[in-house]
């Protein structure tokens, strides 16, 4: 009788306490228990990262990869690039693992979810197939948890110096023969405010800010002008929080701005060359990425802004006085052209160079204001909208109702 009283009172209790986890405080509840359990995954100070590749020829044809080098390339918590690993596929890796903030986001009922915002580092990964075929790969992530998985594809293409080697012991090294940093104002995000249209973006600090890097590879020096440059995603962390204002640049509304902070850009060449024989190079590596935030809040350019027809996810915004915050999100198109470097190298050849900037502002929030009514608000509202980019890019328009 005591027992199954004693089951009936854990019933209710059980009941008692999923309803409550239906309710807005339970709901609040729990995701405050959630934030301090997750701490202690956050405190863990390294990552351990597996690369596992695959290479193919232009062709499709897939090729055997026998030697991975990683070169993990300049950062805020690295001086200076180095090799951190040679040897056969798998890679496995460890680098550091940094909290750099956490930004809670409230829904209406009072539900907190926590965004994670950790240190984002790059690599250089070099592929060898003992059939005579070499490919290079850039990697950039963010170390958001203590083991992270990654497979990649790379593009493998014939190296004459490495076929004539087949038949005998292949031992290759590399050095870093010369590097360049140019601290430039980058644009990474275009503002779209209507007329009477007012557009904040808040950057958190530690929020990735997704730029481009490129690289190019030839056999000699001769060849490496005419090489064609391959680029990907690559990103730095914000260094701290960062407000743009479009009616800093476009007081009244109706021109769009583009918007920048100053990164460092980095250039680095490399020589991969016979360790029996330092002076025969056989392949020459050329990179430019971003490899740090160093702040500032820039306004780049602008020009005249006329809405396009509204798609996509849609908010209404409102008249004179109304104004939404809206959580980014993003794709990894392109955006634009971030910055253009020209600079001479120790060769002596000039590289001019365009490097974009991503759509991509996780973690990222705008608010929407309306401060004045350039249409009859009797008839017209603002409509916040991201023509199908997943809110990575904000426009804005006054719709007639």
């Amino acid at each position: 009788m005591i027992g199954s009283e004693r089951i009936r009172i854990m019933l209710m209790l059980c009941l008692a306490l999923l309803l409550l986890l239906t309710l807005p405080v339970g709901q609040a509840i729990l995701s405050n228990i959630f934030y301090h359990v997750t701490l202690l995954d956050a405190k863990i100070g390294i990552s351990t990262l597996i690369v596992n590749l695959k290479g193919f020829t232009d062709e499709g044809t897939e090729v055997t990869i026998d030697r991975i080098d990683i070169v993990w390339l300049r950062s805020p918590l690295n001086d200076k690039s180095m090799v951190i690993f040679s040897g056969e596929p798998p890679a496995v890796i460890v680098l550091p693992r940094v909290l750099l903030n956490r930004v809670a986001r409230v829904d209406f009922y009072g539900r907190v979810t926590w965004i994670d915002f950790y240190n984002v580092e790059k690599i250089l990964i070099l592929a060898y197939s003992n059939l005579g075929y070499f490919g290079l790969k850039t990697l950039c992530t963010e170390i958001s948890r203590p083991v992270l998985n990654v497979n990649l594809n790379v593009r493998m293409r014939k190296n004459e110096e490495l076929i004539r080697r087949t038949s005998e012991i292949l031992d290759y090294s590399q050095r870093l023969v010369e590097t360049m940093n140019f601290e430039k104002k980058s644009a990474f995000i275009t503002l779209y405010p209507d007329k009477g249209v007012e557009i904040d973006i808040t950057v958190p600090k530690g929020a990735p800010i997704w730029l481009q890097s490129k690289t190019r590879y030839a056999t000699s020096y001769d060849e490496l002008p005419n090489s064609s440059w391959d680029s990907s995603p690559s990103a730095v962390s914000s260094s701290w929080n960062m407000v743009f204002k479009s009616r800093a640049y476009a007081p009244n509304g109706g021109s769009w701005v583009k918007c920048g902070t100053k990164i460092r850009w980095t250039y680095e060449r490399w020589e991969i060359y016979d360790s029996y024989n330092p002076e025969e190079i056989i392949e020459i590596i050329e990179i430019v990425y971003p490899s740090a935030h160093l702040g500032g809040i820039s306004y780049l350019s602008y020009g005249s802004y006329s809405p396009p027809s509204v798609s996509g996810n849609t908010v209404l915004v409102g008249d004179g006085g109304a104004g939404i915050y809206i959580d980014l999100g993003g794709t990894w198109q392109i955006g634009g052209i971030s910055v253009t470097l020209i600079f001479t190298p120790s060769y002596e050849k000039k590289i001019s160079i365009r490097l974009g900037f991503i759509l991509r502002y996780t973690g990222c929030t705008a608010f929407v204001y309306v401060f004045q009514n350039a249409y009859d608000p009797l008839e017209y509202d603002v409509y916040a909208f991201d023509k199908g980019t997943n809110w990575a890019k904000l426009y804005t328009a006054w719709v007639r109702e």
